[in-house]
Formats: structure tokens, sequence, C-alpha cells
């Protein structure tokens, strides 16, 4: 694989996808609790289970499915990100630990920056199956996207696991041997870690790949990366399609009033700076507008098809845990997956789809103030966020 050039220099080469996988993905948060917790009911021997936020009624549902195998003679391991814990006051994290429970918290410190978090979510079973994507485990239901995989893919994911969980502390239980091939996928994966940053290069390398006729799809809760952005307007200028849909609102605001305020404060951070850089550039963006029962877009989701070539290379995805923000590619702990081959795409495409045509509204042009506003915020995501 080609070396990605960015303002960093040269990175090292990503490592190369590996074959063999059967993929599947779903897209809310709902659809992701259902299939996980039919996997951990099947756990044989090992169980390893990372998150961001973990709580309300979701995470009571994990905590409860990973008590009983424990309790059954399961090995369970969960690593957790501190910072999100102090907003449920460790209810689950304590709940866990009473059942005996392994729980360890991923130490930031092995990471630059003051505001580094555990932002990865990530299930392995038995060393044989991984699901990876950008769903938390709390009370809300977004629209998201996780993927299940099996083949020998998992290792890889599962080494991104590891890393963080002996950094905590934690020690290494024995793994399997070699994971047989499971299907016609290939899979990349790429990290933001203790000693590997490559999640941005992943995004870049595919960047480089599109030309004219090509098109990219962006699925994304927030886009203000200035590499990325770089990346976007040099594939525009060879005449690739882009079209991308994020979300708007404040994560965090609850209430009808405390939106409002919140929205007219902060709304918008970090992506203002990449919607005026897009709309510049001629670039199609549109907000996301949540039909009845999602709370918002929480996918982190790139889709890149090629107007030629093989029709089982003409779509590529890129999942995971990744927002196309600075902080997400060298200060928190990310996993980013690279997913191609037989019949991948079409369902992401399709949600993709349905949600740019049916679930958005065009972003009207910044006013001066929105500019003005943009200015402060682009300094910050390209420093701290």
């Amino acid at each position: 694989m080609a070396q990605v050039k960015s303002r960093r220099g040269v990175s090292p080469p990503l490592t190369r996808p590996v074959g063999g996988n059967r993929v599947s993905s779903v897209f809310t948060d709902e659809a992701a609790l259902k299939g996980i917790l039919g996997d951990l009911g099947k756990a044989e021997r090992k169980i390893q289970f990372e998150s961001f936020l973990f709580s309300g009624d979701h995470g009571q549902a994990i905590a409860d499915a990973l008590i009983a195998r424990h309790d059954e003679g399961v090995q369970v391991q969960v690593l957790l990100d501190g910072k999100a814990q102090m907003l449920d006051r460790e209810r689950l994290v304590t709940k866990l630990r009473a059942a005996g429970v392994d729980v360890r918290y991923f130490d930031p410190r092995s990471m630059p920056g003051p505001y580094a978090v555990d932002h990865s979510k990530l299930l392995v079973i038995d060393d044989q199956l991984v699901w990876v994507g950008g769903v938390n485990f709390d009370a809300e239901i977004n629209r998201d996207m996780m993927t299940r995989i099996e083949g020998p893919a998992v290792r890889r994911l599962q080494g991104t696991f590891e890393e963080g969980w002996t950094n905590a502390g934690g020690k290494l239980l024995p793994a399997a041997g070699a994971i047989q091939s499971k299907g016609d996928v290939w899979v990349g994966v790429s990290q933001t870690g203790p000693r590997e940053r490559s999640t941005r290069d992943q995004v870049l390398s595919e960047l480089a790949r599109v030309n004219r006729g090509d098109a990219v799809d962006i699925w994304m809760m927030d886009l203000a990366d200035a590499e990325v952005l770089d990346a976007l307007e040099a594939a525009q200028s060879r005449g690739v399609k882009i079209r991308a849909l994020i979300d708007l609102k404040v994560p965090f605001a609850s209430g009808r009033s405390a939106d409002t305020l919140a929205k007219a404060i902060a709304g918008g951070i970090p992506d203002l700076p990449g919607i005026r850089r897009l709309q510049d550039r001629g670039i199609e963006v549109r907000a996301y507008v949540p039909p009845a029962g999602i709370a918002k877009l929480h996918a982190k989701v790139w889709l890149f098809t090629k107007d030629a070539g093989q029709p089982h290379e003409s779509r590529r995805v890129i999942g995971g845990t990744v927002n196309a923000i600075k902080g997400a590619y060298e200060f928190n702990h990310e996993v980013g997956v690279l997913f191609f081959g037989k019949g991948v795409g079409a369902d992401v495409q399709a949600a993709f789809r349905e949600d740019f045509t049916r679930h958005s509204e065009p972003i009207k042009p910044l006013r001066a103030w929105e500019r003005l506003k943009s200015n402060v915020i682009e300094l910050l995501t390209n420093t701290l966020i």
C-alpha cells in the first residue's frame, strides 16, 4: 500500500488488509444491542468488551449479560473510559466489579493531549468474532453503524483492545490458534493508540485512490479535520462527486429550551469550518434531520464508489469509531475498519441514500457572524479538539 503524504510528513505504510472475512452491518443502536446480546449468549471461553459511554438501559442489558456469562465460567474483560464513567457515577462499573468481573479504565496518559478519551467500541468473543463501530451503550437510540466481523481480521481488531488493556495494567488471556477463513471480504484495521496513529492515514489513502467519475459519500457526526478537508478538495478538483451528511445538534443538551440555547452558542461545533470549506468549493453538504425515535446521527462512515473496475471492488467502506476531527485522529483511543469485497457496501449505500434523501435538509450558506464563529472553531479544531 502506498505511503500517505500529509502535513505531518510521510506516515508508515498502513497494514495491508487481510482476506477471508464475513462482514455484516446494522444501522441503529437497538439493532446492534439485539445482535450483540445474541452473540454474548453463545460465548464459551472469553469476552473482551470496550466502550466509551456505558450506562442507561442498553448498558444495563450488556452488564447483565456479561455478569451472566462470568457466572457460568466465561472469562470477561471490560475496558472503559474513566471520564465517561464519571457521568454515570460508575454505577455499572460498581455492579460489574461486585460480581467479580475484571473492569479497568483506559490510561489516557498513554495518549498526547489533556482531553484524550477511550472512544473505541469493541466486543471480541472467543477470539472468533468481533463487533466494532460507533454505537455507545447507553439510553440513547441513534442512527449509527455497528459491524460484525468473523475471520482472520478479528485478531488484528482484538490487538487494539489488548493494547489498551495491557496499558491499563491488565493481563492477556491465552489466545486461540489461527482463525479460519469465513468469507470473501477483505478487512483493513487502523487505530489511534499508544503506539500507532493510522486512522487519518486510512481515510487519506482511500481519498487518494478516487478519480473522475468516482464518488465519496460521507455519513459522519463530525467533519472538521484540516488534512481530510484538504484531501476532499483535491478529490473534488479531480472530478470526484462528493456528498456529506453531518449532524449539527448539540450531543449533550437536554430539554427544548436547553437545546435552543446550546445550539445558538455551540451548534455546529466542530463542523462549521468544514461546512464553510465544502460549501465554498460547491460540495453538497446536508444536515441530518432525525425521524421519530432517533436522537441524532452518530455514524462515522465513508463510502467510496469506483466508476469502473471489478464489481467486487467497486465499493470500499470505512467504518469504526472515528469522527473526522483532530482529536479522533491524534488524541483518543480509536479504531477504524476498511472493508471491501463481494457484495460489500450495498447496504451501507442504501442506508446513506435513505438519510440523505429523506432525513436531511440543506445547510444555508453561513452568515457573516457564523463565518467569524467558524474561524474561532477552526483554530480550536486544528489544535485542541
